[in-house]
């Protein structure tokens, strides 16, 4: 067994949307919050075995959690009729700078 070590992951989604009549999807602020209460508790600083759902946490496990916790982040965050059109289209978990997991939308809805 390795010792327990930590990574620095850097995490990149992809949201779609119909503009509004500015001509803005969804406001990163808005994606922000949902990042700094749905996810970021969860693994900033943490032991994820501990924090996460009962997985094995590889960063491909990891990619599926993020989107769901994205999806249901959109679906909850009191954007009013914008968040009705708001979908994550993917998740990309960089372990490294070349090294990533990602979860298509396309993959989830075939899972």
């Amino acid at each position: 067994m390795q010792n327990l070590h930590g990574h620095t992951y850097k995490v990149v989604f992809g949201i779609s949307g119909v503009p509004d009549d500015v001509g803005i999807v969804v406001d990163f602020a808005d994606i922000k919050k949902i990042w700094k209460n749905r996810i970021e508790p969860y693994l900033d600083h943490r032991y994820l075995n501990e924090t996460l759902p009962p997985m094995n946490t590889t960063a491909e496990n990891m990619v599926v959690w993020l989107f769901e916790q994205m999806e249901e982040g959109l679906r909850t965050s009191g954007l009013g009729e914008r968040s009705a059109g708001l979908r994550t289209e993917f998740v990309r978990l960089f372990e490294t700078p070349t090294s990533y997991a990602e979860a298509r939308r396309e993959w989830m809805a075939d899972a």
